[in-house]
């Protein structure tokens, strides 16, 4: 009698939790010192809207692109979405061999999302001047302004210039089986 009274027991509170957790009115799921952690309900694309895009390689028909290759754009284009665009629940798959498909739930701007994620990424190469490998350990995590007309006021702060970037080039190919050199040429806008 005792055991079937101590399942009875654990069934009713397992019964208890499961509906503390599927409450609408519970977004968090907190157990002092065991467990907090968010458990709203994520609506998706069908039902809160939002954007979806379907993007494609823009290589000729009869290249044949490697899995690989899609898996990294497919890779890129997440972490675009989700660190930039500031939805939630972003859904990036990739579709047959040529085509990735991005669902974006609550966007609200279709043309800002696909410039986002048809931007092309910049690298910059700022001139540090003097600064050692130790300070430069010592900036890391510090917003660095570069190409600013800045007016030094009473602060001993460095300045830096941003000594190279890639906005003014706007295509660029990689030629390995060109007779004379291999590399990158990058072409003017």
């Amino acid at each position: 009698m005792n055991q079937r009274l101590s399942r009875f027991i654990a069934i009713i509170l397992l019964f208890a939790f499961a509906i503390f957790i599927a409450l609408p009115s519970t977004s968090r799921l907190r157990i002092p010192g065991l467990i907090d952690r968010d458990v709203s309900t994520r609506l998706g694309l069908d039902l809160v809207g939002g954007v979806q895009a379907l993007l494609e390689a823009d290589l000729p028909a009869d290249t044949e692109i490697p899995p690989t290759s899609m898996e990294t754009a497919r890779t890129i284009i997440e972490s675009r979405s989700n660190g930039l665009l500031g939805v939630g629940e972003v859904t990036v798959q990739i579709a047959g061999d040529r085509r990735i498909v991005v669902e974006l739930p609550g966007a609200t701007d279709p043309e800002a999302a696909l410039n986002v994620l048809g931007e092309t990424g910049q690298l910059e190469f700022v001139d540090m001047g003097q600064v050692t490998g130790q300070d430069a350990i010592a900036l890391e995590g510090t917003t660095i302004l570069t190409d600013y007309p800045v007016i030094p006021q009473d602060t001993s702060a460095p300045i830096f210039h941003t000594v190279m970037t890639g906005e003014s080039f706007w295509r660029s190919e990689f030629r390995e089986h060109s007779r004379r050199v291999r590399g990158w040429f990058p072409t003017r806008r």
